[in-house]
This record gives structure tokens, C-alpha cells and sequence, in this order.
């Protein structure tokens, strides 16, 4: 398995990057990933982001310790380690407001977070706002026009009625290539006339294997696409790329 992580600021953030991503190899059966774009209209957007993705580390960081991680061993589910992490982020970020003070307005972060189990080759995601799904062939483009229905909106009501009305879900069986990515991983643009009208930067960026070899594919690519071809992205980009059938 390879993984490529990249995390851009966009050239209408002059100041913060409002992205953050999580990448971690939990154990021999587990790989956790995630996203976070922070609502460039609440406050301190790229606190929000960073809150939430602390948060995850942190739970991933206690897995070995949780008795039901223990239980479940190998057989456990990518579904349900995702499910659970997903209800300890929402337990801390309740436990983070009314500790913190926190106005709601400090925590609007959409999320897309990736369980892949390497021994059983299944994944499982789930999108709470805008952002990219690829697997394979398929690239899946999250759009809540703009209106992202941000966890943060739902801290009052309880965990298992609102994990039950999330439909942006995906569970894939035996994937060969994934990525997960913000929203601005659309928003790239270039003032060049001479590119080939079939150039997409997206499809550069998440099936193209040139530099596959490379670590640090993504950062390359992105250099590539700025000097070679003037695509420089408006808004944050973070993406995670696993390639498996390597």
C-alpha cells in the first residue's frame, strides 16, 4: 500500500490554510484517513479544521486501549471503527464547547473520513459536507451547494439519530486506488491557452501514476501543475491517495 498526502493553501487564503488531514497506519489491519475544510465564513476556520483533526489523532492514538478494539480484533469491521470514531468525535467536540466555550461558529469543519481494513481489502467512508471520492474509475463529486450540514450543527441532538440520517456513505469492496479530498480540489485554474483541451488536474492528480515511486507524488504533481501548466488552485486543497494493487 502507498500513501500520498498533500495539503495546499489556496491562492484566495492569504493568511491561514483552512484544511487539515489526518494520515495514519493504526496497525497491520487498520489505515485511518481524513480531511477537514474549514467554513472560510464562521471564525477561525482553520482552528475548526485543526480541532476536529486533532481529535481524530487523538482517539486513533488510543485505539490499542479501547476494550472493543480489543474484542473485535482482525474480524472487526472498517464500517464499524469508522462509526465509532465518528461518535468520539462528536462526544469531544461537545466535551470541547462546553469547556472551551465554544460558539458554534468555531466549529464549522466538513469532514471526509476514510477506514480502510488491509487484511480484509474492504473501505469504508462517509462525507459530512462538500469534498471528492475516488475509487478506481469512479470519482464522486460531493456538492451540498455550498451549505455543508456541518457536524457542529447536530451537537445537541443524539449521536445514534444523526449517524442514521448521514446518506453520503460508501463502502467498497477489494479497491485498487482511493483518494478523499476538500472541495478545493476543483478549484483549480489556469490562464494558459495552450493546454490540451483533455487535461484535467483532477485526474492528474488522483489516477495518473507518473511519480508513483515518489513519497511525495502529490507536492510534485502540484509543482508540476503550477510551472508547467499555470493551474494554481482558488480555495485549500488537502487530498489522501491510497494506491493498493501495488
Amino acid at each position: 500500500m502507498q500513501i500520498y498526502t498533500l495539503v495546499r493553501r489556496g491562492e484566495l487564503h492569504s493568511v491561514h490554510c483552512e484544511d487539515f488531514l489526518v494520515s495514519l497506519d493504526i496497525d497491520r489491519n487498520f489505515y485511518v484517513g481524513a480531511v477537514f475544510d474549514g467554513c472560510s465564513s464562521a471564525v477561525d476556520s482553520h482552528f475548526a479544521s485543526a480541532l476536529l483533526g486533532k481529535i481524530l489523532k487523538k482517539n486513533c492514538q488510543t485505539l490499542p486501549y479501547q476494550s472493543f478494539y480489543q474484542f473485535g480484533g482482525s474480524g472487526l469491521a472498517s464500517a464499524d471503527l469508522g462509526k465509532w470514531l465518528l461518535r468520539q468525535i462528536f462526544e469531544d467536540l461537545q466535551a470541547a464547547r462546553n469547556q472551551w466555550l465554544l460558539d458554534k461558529l468555531e466549529m464549522l469543519a466538513t469532514m471526509i473520513l476514510l477506514v480502510y481494513h488491509k487484511t480484509h481489502k474492504k473501505a469504508w467512508a462517509m462525507a459530512l459536507g462538500d469534498g471528492v471520492i475516488k475509487y478506481d474509475a469512479q470519482i464522486y463529486e460531493l456538492d451540498q451547494n455550498n451549505r455543508p450540514d456541518y457536524v457542529a450543527y447536530h451537537l445537541g441532538e443524539d449521536f445514534e439519530e444523526w449517524f442514521a440520517q448521514q446518506t453520503q456513505v460508501f463502502e467498497l469492496e477489494n479497491p485498487q486506488d482511493i483518494s478523499i479530498c476538500s472541495d478545493g480540489i476543483a478549484t483549480f485554474q489556469s490562464l494558459k491557452t495552450d493546454i490540451a483541451a483533455d487535461f484535467d488536474p483532477i485526474t492528474y492528480l488522483l489516477t495518473d501514476s507518473f511519480l508513483a515511486q515518489h513519497a511525495n507524488m502529490l507536492t510534485r504533481k502540484c509543482n508540476i501543475l503550477q510551472k508547467q501548466y499555470g493551474f494554481l488552485p482558488a480555495d485549500d486543497v488537502s487530498i489522501i491517495r491510497l494506491r493498493l494493487a501495488v
